[in-house]
């Protein structure tokens, strides 16, 4: 196709752009996930979705097209369509998601994509194609230089109050312990297509980043509470995946003690900022980041699309379903 005078070739991405395909998907994400981009992206799985096709212009990349079955949520395949700001305006994101759309249009996978708040055309664009918002994820962030003093003191002061101990592991070494904790800690929070019950937690230790820090919170030597953080790469700053308490455990002040310690880990190892996104309806963990001092920042739409045999991706107009901004650094 010639896109302003410029010849556009579709592709499939090439296991050596696999990182260049991760940045420009990062592009329209709120939330750092390179870690998931690059595990689907590379999957060599033969009996899952995955699809992932680039728009080159004159040998460089300017737009990318994903649809990769996501085995952390059964049944379901995360969709994204992203161009360069060089390259917006001309419609190549309605072609990238036309052929998209020819490669999935068999599939009966539930869709789910991810949309920042702060791109309202995506998310028009995204409504046309027919996915609906399911979840609205708020932002917050902790500046972090100079506070692991007062971190820890609010730490040890909280510890002291509630009789709960917070202990430091990872995804390996503690891998039954975060199996064990993980579904009774998630149980009735917000996910991707609904509500947490019960479900595998086996796929889901997918969904953290490999080298996270765990946080298991304890009372009597058994974990009734977890956070998950890590490392956001090339950068000093982390992110946090998730902060639960078991359901029997909730109401005590317990999260709030995890919030804590995951800013005092955080700055502990020398992070300069922690981020993190929460589902607006938790109002619990909205007010527990409050509390611990966190500030609002960008958020981010999830939208779900029962599956593209319920209408054709390549009909809608103008804008991809999600828009790279320059702002989105």
């Amino acid at each position: 196709m010639d896109t302003a005078h410029h010849r556009i070739a579709l592709r499939p991405l090439a296991p050596a752009e696999i990182e260049r395909g991760i940045e420009l998907l990062g592009r329209s994400s709120a939330r750092d996930t390179s870690h998931r981009f690059r595990e689907r992206l590379s999957s060599a799985s033969s009996d899952e979705l995955r699809v992932a096709l680039v728009a080159e212009r004159e040998g460089v990349i300017v737009g990318i097209a994903k649809a990769t079955e996501e085995p952390t949520v059964d049944g379901t395949a995360s969709v994204s369509v992203v161009v360069t700001p060089e390259a917006e305006g001309f419609g190549l994101g309605v072609v990238l998601a036309a052929a998209l759309h020819e490669q999935i249009a068999e599939s009966p996978l539930t869709f789910t994509t991810e949309l920042r708040d702060d791109l309202p055309t995506g998310r028009r664009f995204a409504e046309r194609y027919g996915f609906t918002v399911v979840h609205h994820s708020l932002g917050w962030r902790l500046e972090l230089s100079g506070l692991a003093d007062e971190l820890r003191t609010r730490v040890e002061a909280a510890s002291a109050a509630l009789g709960i101990m917070v202990r430091q592991g990872d995804l390996v070494t503690d891998r039954v312990e975060v199996l064990d904790c993980v579904v009774r800690s998630a149980r009735g929070l917000p996910g991707p297509t609904g509500v947490f019950e019960d479900f595998d937690p086996q796929p889901v230790l997918g969904y953290f980043s490999p080298d996270s820090v765990v946080l298991f919170a304890e009372h009597d030597g058994r974990a009734v509470g977890m956070g998950v953080m890590h490392r956001v790469p090339d950068t000093d700053e982390w992110y946090t995946d998730f902060t639960g308490v078991d359901v029997e455990y909730r109401g005590r002040g317990i999260a709030g003690l995890l919030k804590l310690t995951e800013l005092e880990a955080a700055a502990r190892l020398g992070a300069t900022a922690m981020e993190t996104h929460t589902d607006e309806s938790n109002v619990g963990i909205v007010a527990v980041n409050r509390t611990a001092g966190m500030h609002p920042i960008v958020g981010y739409w999830s939208m779900v699309r029962t599956s593209a045999r319920r209408g054709d991706l390549s009909s809608a107009r103008r804008q991809p379903l999600s828009t790279a901004q320059p702002s989105e650094n």
